[in-house]
């Protein structure tokens, strides 16, 4: 098995946080570690619950690739120890840092991209609130965002948006 966690850092402007929601899907990349199969864009989604063949195990997507004899899977995890605890988010105080999010506990396959919450994706976005206090809700940060916060009288902006996933030995 594989953990690894998902950091994102950004350039915030104006911005006292950044949320991503527990429910939020993930299009990934995968292949096949023994391999060569790859797939694109497939969808992780933390509220699809499949079982695993012959196991009493649960995963957030399987995938039997051609030839192998064992399925793969990926768990989506919410916290893991001694990294990030749920409700995983980029405060202010993280501007600019890269920040741990969600942690994909990988069983036979590896993850080799990320979407990074595109509209064309399908998948909801994340929720920016901006110092003053307003609330964007299904914010995609595949490119720059920018928007005005009238309470604050002020420009928000999230730019510079990088993605990482790193090998984690912590466990749950």
């Amino acid at each position: 098995m594989v953990l690894l966690v998902l950091y994102i850092k950004a350039t915030l402007e104006n911005v006292r946080e950044i949320q991503f929601p527990l429910s939020l899907p993930f299009h990934v990349n995968i292949k096949d570690p023994v391999g060569f199969e790859e797939r694109e864009n497939v969808t992780v989604d933390p509220q699809n619950v499949n079982e695993l063949e012959n196991s009493r195990g649960e995963a957030h997507f399987t995938v039997k690739f051609e030839g192998q004899m064992k399925q793969s899977s990926i768990v989506v995890l919410d916290e893991v120890k001694n990294v990030f605890k749920k409700e995983a988010s980029i405060p202010e105080s993280e501007d600019g840092r890269f920040v741990p999010i969600r942690g994909f506990e990988c069983r036979g396959v590896d993850i080799t991209g990320f979407d990074k919450f595109s509209e064309s994706s399908g998948s909801g976005g994340v929720t920016v609130t901006s110092k003053a206090g307003t609330v964007f809700e299904d914010v995609h940060l595949d490119e720059d965002w920018y928007e005005y916060c009238e309470k604050g009288g002020e420009s928000v902006s999230v730019t510079d948006v990088e993605y990482e996933f790193r090998v984690e030995k912590s466990g749950k």
